[in-house]
């Protein structure tokens, strides 16, 4: 009987860890959207900046992934980010993803993005479509009792985030999904920058 390969389910991410102010935001969002709403908000310790969805991936693909990856970070230096935008995914009537992101992309993240974009199509992988959103994913909103309430809270809070971000490196994590338990996120390798 003929084995399937192993699958992994791949991104390629930079990390975040939030500090004790950030915590403090995080839940200040947390609380005045939650009133009429559900959502299921990211454990602050999942945080990351995704740079590139790798998807179900071909376990015995990693090494190339890892050396595409190396290379990528070998020519890139570290940056700085400001997160200071919050938005949504989806439409104003039905948005699916609650997020933290920049309002200006810095040049070395831009770089990264492309650079990255461009040795994982080789390997095969599809581009990135549309624009890239650099994003710190907070919640994936279930359902909103009120469109009107809900956006007039996240737009209140929209200048209450500004956390420097220092990139120092990437990362290639694994996202284990289980039913009805959170997403772990376990660290494949680290690629760090010159």
């Amino acid at each position: 009987m003929r084995q399937l390969p192993e699958s992994k389910r791949l991104f390629v991410a930079i990390p975040f860890v939030p500090d004790a102010s950030f915590t403090d935001k995080w839940q200040r969002l947390r609380r005045c959207t939650n009133k009429t709403d559900r959502a299921v908000w990211v454990n602050p310790s999942l945080f990351h900046l995704t740079v590139k969805f790798l998807g179900e991936t071909d376990a015995a693909r990693l090494p190339e992934i890892s050396r595409a990856l190396a290379k990528v970070t070998a020519r890139c230096e570290v940056f700085s980010l400001l997160l200071d935008k919050v938005g949504a995914f989806g439409s104003r009537y039905c948005p699916r993803v609650l997020w933290l992101g920049t309002e200006r992309l810095p040049e070395g993240l831009l770089r990264l993005h492309k650079e990255t974009d461009a040795a994982l199509a080789r390997l095969g992988f599809p581009p990135t479509f549309g624009n890239f959103v650099c994003h710190l994913t907070m919640a994936r909103i279930q359902r909103i009792e009120s469109k009107n309430f809900f956006w007039e809270q996240v737009e209140a809070c929209n200048g209450l985030f500004s956390e420097r971000v220092e990139a120092k490196e990437m990362v290639l994590y694994e996202s284990v999904l289980r039913k009805g338990c959170p997403p772990q996120y376990l660290v494949c390798e680290r690629f760090p920058l010159p």
